[in-house]
């Protein structure tokens, strides 16, 4: 890099108007040089300017190397050795951080999802069920289907009563949407709370839902044959047909001999039995077990993902800490060829200052030289003697080192650094390397301990539920034993005589059977495993979160 700019004679000779100046002092005979050693003022201009210049150039160049050495005092390795010997610990304590951030919302999900297995796992004990949950992925295709039984029933119903109606198709569509409303509400009401009853484990809401359900088909039929001789009396009578349905039903229920209402009879009745099944399917067979099932597949999903969002935490506070190390050893590299750069431009700043301060000297030798030369050649008489003696430059070409010896005497100090720096920048890496190993371990084991304690937790909870009360004073006997238990349809617990312990149904979770400890289960009810936080280059990581659907069997 060249700081000073080439030395350009002729231009300083032109602007200082050199040549000019001589010929008119040659013509005045004034002297080059007085008896006193002194020179005339283009002279002394001369030597002015070029002094000047050579002032300028050396005040630029000191400059320039007081900033490289504050630039190079800045430059400190050892600073980065004492972080990377500390970094190994800086992380493990955030890990510990993490964790401890982590751990009161990974309890209380822990807790619940035990609970609401505890209520399920309870559920199937008390109702002897010995099979998964059944129900649709999707609810939203599931009433997608029963609104578009409502608006086929309403469309066709309408078409029919628009020919019998004084208003016309507006009329017709009218009648046509009430009667779809009832028909397929009453099949939809039937579906859910009287044909899942049927598979009830007690016997009497068994038979009391078959009877209700004999009376809904009873409904079903006679609904839909009044449908379609209201439709037939319109078509005859139509002023009337609202007062003498009733009676023409009783009368005669099957004598249809409209086609167009024999059509409509059909119609509603294969609509209320689809949307009966559709009902009857949308959700599992047994009454509350889908809710239940529902409650801790989502209490599940949740806990799952706190344990993967700590997972990938720790992740985040290792990656933090690998790049942390990179910079800091990209830092010291860059510092380390700063410094050599640094050294490197003070050494030519000196060169380029010497090669400068020649070039102004003999710039201004040749601009004297001119001068005189010219003044000689337009002086009348001969110059004197001592035309020659004076002039002189001594211009210092060497600049003050300062503080640069000592920086230059750090160079091996500032590479040993580097050194030591890479040297303990790999050694960091396989302590990181290690950190995460035990991370993955002690996350794992986190678990275990926050699902033991909230175990423990659910367990005494469910023990002082079934604890039989003390008789009150003054009574006789002991009152019977009730214990909390789920309402059947899945709503909140109530008071009941006990049947089946919820310390057995809890234990049953437990137990080292051949289905998991999970009753009538044979698979995880989440159907996926969790793999650990990742590890340093090479090692396993956690994979990132993906949308991911519950694991349940849609029919």
């Amino acid at each position: 890099m060249a700081y000073f700019d080439r030395v350009d004679v002729n231009r300083i000779a032109a602007e200082l108007r050199v040549a000019d100046r001589a010929a008119e002092e040659g013509r005045r005979q004034q002297k080059l040089a007085g008896t006193d050693g002194s020179v005339d003022d283009t002279q002394r201009i001369i030597m002015g300017a070029m002094t000047e210049r050579w002032n300028l150039a050396r005040t630029r160049a000191e400059e320039a190397l007081k900033d490289i050495e504050v630039k190079l005092s800045g430059i400190d390795l050892g600073a980065t050795l004492n972080v990377l010997n500390t970094l190994k610990a800086d992380t493990e304590m955030e890990v510990e951080r993490t964790k401890g951030r982590f751990r009161d919302r990974l309890f209380g999900l822990r807790r619940h999802e035990g609970e609401m297995r505890s209520d399920l796992d309870f559920f199937q004990l008390k109702n002897d069920l010995h099979r998964e949950a059944e129900y649709p992925e999707s609810e939203i295709l599931h009433w997608a289907i029963v609104v578009a039984l409502v608006v086929t029933e309403s469309l066709a119903n309408s078409y029919f009563f628009a020919k019998g109606s004084d208003l016309g198709l507006l009329g017709g569509a009218l009648q046509a949407l009430l009667i779809s409303c009832v028909n397929i509400g009453a099949a939809l009401m039937a579906g859910v709370y009287l044909l899942r009853n049927l598979h009830h484990v007690e016997t009497w809401r068994l038979g009391l839902s078959a009877m209700a359900t004999c009376a809904y088909l009873v409904f079903m039929v006679f609904l839909n044959l009044a449908t379609a001789h209201y439709r037939a009396l319109l078509g005859s009578d139509p002023l009337t047909a609202i007062v003498t349905v009733f009676k023409s039903l009783v009368e005669n229920p099957f004598a249809i001999n409209d086609f167009d209402a024999s059509i409509l009879l059909f119609i509603g009745i294969i609509l209320a039995i689809a949307a009966l099944v559709k009902a009857y399917m949308a959700d599992d067979r047994y009454p509350g077990y889908g809710k239940f099932d529902r409650r801790y597949r989502e209490a599940d999903e949740a806990y799952m993902d706190g344990k993967l969002e700590l997972r990938e935490a720790v992740n985040a506070v290792i990656d933090r800490a690998r790049e942390v190390l990179h910079g800091y050893v990209s830092d010291a590299r860059q510092a380390s060829h700063e410094f050599f750069a640094l050294l490197a431009e003070a050494e030519n700043i000196g060169g380029e200052f010497s090669r400068h301060a020649g070039e102004l000297k003999a710039a201004g030798h040749t601009l004297l030289t001119l001068y005189r030369t010219t003044f000689t050649k337009v002086r009348r008489s001969p110059p004197p003697d001592y035309a020659g003696e004076y002039g002189r430059f001594d211009f210092d070409d060497v600049l003050p080192k300062g503080d640069l010896p000592r920086q230059e005497g750090r160079r091996t100090g500032v590479s040993k650094d580097l050194e030591d720096i890479e040297e303990n920048a790999t050694k960091v890496m396989e302590d990181l390397k290690i950190v995460n190993e035990e991370a993955l371990k002690a996350v794992e084991s986190y678990f275990d301990e926050i699902a033991d304690e909230a175990d423990k937790l659910i367990a005494g909870g469910a023990r002082e539920a079934t604890r039989e009360p003390k008789a009150p004073v003054g009574g006789r006997g002991k009152p019977a034993r009730r214990t909390a238990e789920p309402d059947q349809e899945g709503g909140a617990a109530t008071q009941k005589t006990a049947k089946p312990d919820r310390d057995v149904a809890y234990g049953q979770r437990n137990r080292p059977a051949g289905n998991g400890g999970k009753t009538g289960r044979t698979q995880p009810r989440s159907g996926r495993t969790r793999p650990g936080i990742g590890t340093a280059e090479g090692g396993p990581r956690c994979p990132q979160r993906t949308n991911r659907q519950p694991d349940r069997r849609a029919r």
